[in-house]
């Protein structure tokens, strides 16, 4: 599912706890994103970049954005959704719409 959100705090990091920097297991340096949302109040939502043109890597505040959002047990991820993203859940919604005879999708 996808939010427009109001991004109200950032932090973009290449190092871990100990201040090493972040590795994958190829040895390929990575970072990790937070972000705290104007709808998610004090919870922080999380993703991982590994590319150098990643867009999640110049997200600043006050940026409103579209976001999709995964709860995965006590993680909250996050991601930049694509068109393909948009697209999904727009037919999702369509077919919601149509199963219950609401012909009005807003």
């Amino acid at each position: 599912m996808t939010h427009k959100v109001k991004i109200t705090k950032v932090y973009i990091s290449d190092k871990d706890k100990h201040k090493k920097p972040l590795l994958t297991r190829d040895g390929k340096p990575y970072f990790k994103i937070g972000i705290k949302t104007d709808k998610f109040g004090e919870d922080w939502y999380s993703c991982l970049s590994f590319r150098d043109d990643d867009k999640v890597r110049n997200l600043q505040e006050g940026d409103e954005v579209i976001i999709a959002i995964e709860i995965n047990g006590q993680y909250k991820n996050f991601k930049l959704p694509t068109r393909l993203d948009l697209l999904e859940e727009r037919v999702v919604i369509l077919e919601a719409n149509q199963r219950t005879g609401n012909a009005n999708p807003s």
